[in-house]
């Protein structure tokens, strides 16, 4: 009898490669849920994600190494860990062990603090940011806004928004950003938070 890791790895390169028979590629999130977690760890990104909390997660969902050696399968390597579909299969298995009957806040909760996460209070803020992205209606990116919502000197943090995200989508590098906002902690930003622009 195969392990349950290897079943799993084998259907899931199958529904991969007939994904892209059928000429669709990566599967990406399936539930708001999941887009949520993804804004939130990382606005969505597909490739070179940066690295969070100093370096301890990587890839789209920044998993770090305990939460998927939990749930990788033999043969797994911690760098295919960058790609979305792989991050979402590690998210999705981390859900079934630790969390498969919560509501969507508290699996949020889960992923940011572990298995106890849903317990712990310092995860009540992510939770709450993963609850009003999914509130927001946007799902894989569609319904978000093109244009900056944001005139003057201000700029109001939205779903899925993170300095590094921000600074690439202005005229002001990522130096200019924090030299505007001294003593915000840029790893931690919150959904409304005001945050002065750079002049120039």
């Amino acid at each position: 009898m195969k392990p349950l890791n290897e079943i799993r790895r084998v259907l899931l390169g199958a529904s991969i490669a007939l994904g892209e028979q059928a000429g669709g590629g990566q599967d990406g999130p399936q539930t708001p849920l999941e887009d949520a977690i993804w804004a939130q760890e990382s606005s969505r990104c597909t490739a070179d994600c940066p690295t969070g909390d100093d370096g301890d997660a990587r890839g789209p969902l920044q998993i770090h190494y305990g939460a998927w050696s939990d749930i990788a399968g033999e043969g797994d390597e911690y760098s295919d860990v960058d790609d979305l579909d792989y991050s979402l299969e590690i998210f999705r298995g981390y859900m079934d062990r630790y969390c498969p009957d919560c509501s969507d806040e508290d699996k949020a909760r889960t992923w940011n603090g572990g298995p106890n996460g849903v317990n712990n209070e310092n995860t009540e803020g992510y939770g709450d940011d993963v609850q009003t992205i999914i509130d927001s209606g946007v799902f894989n990116g569609e319904g978000e806004g093109e244009e900056e919502t944001d005139e003057g000197d201000t700029y109001t943090v939205r779903p899925g928004d993170n300095l590094w995200q921000i600074s690439g989508e202005t005229s002001a590098g990522l130096a200019a950003w924090q030299e505007a906002n001294p003593g915000i902690n840029y790893d931690v930003l919150s959904i409304g938070q005001v945050l002065a622009r750079p002049a120039g």
